[in-house]
């Protein structure tokens, strides 16, 4: 059980174990490791280009892009991630 890692909607896996979370509540998506800890964070809360209102749904390409149902703005939306916040 992890805690304070926000609200999970949604996991993916990769297959070197990095684990992608749709925190829907903060309005981002963590990359975390099997820990727990939290490595990255994407996305702001929000409406508009770059912004996640309610991320749901996940999924990662083999280049590493993100792919979620963003619910508040109701449209996929892919991001590529870069250096971690």
């Amino acid at each position: 059980m992890w805690r304070d890692v926000g609200h999970p909607f949604e996991l993916f896996i990769t297959p070197d174990h990095a684990i992608y979370m749709s925190d829907a509540i903060a309005g981002r998506i963590l990359k975390l490791n099997t820990d727990g800890r939290i490595l990255g964070a994407y996305g702001e809360r929000g409406r508009g280009p770059g912004r996640l209102g309610d991320p749901h749904q996940l999924a990662l390409d083999k280049d590493g892009a993100i792919f979620t149902a963003n619910v508040v703005n109701w449209r996929p939306q892919k991001f590529r991630p870069k250096q971690a916040k």
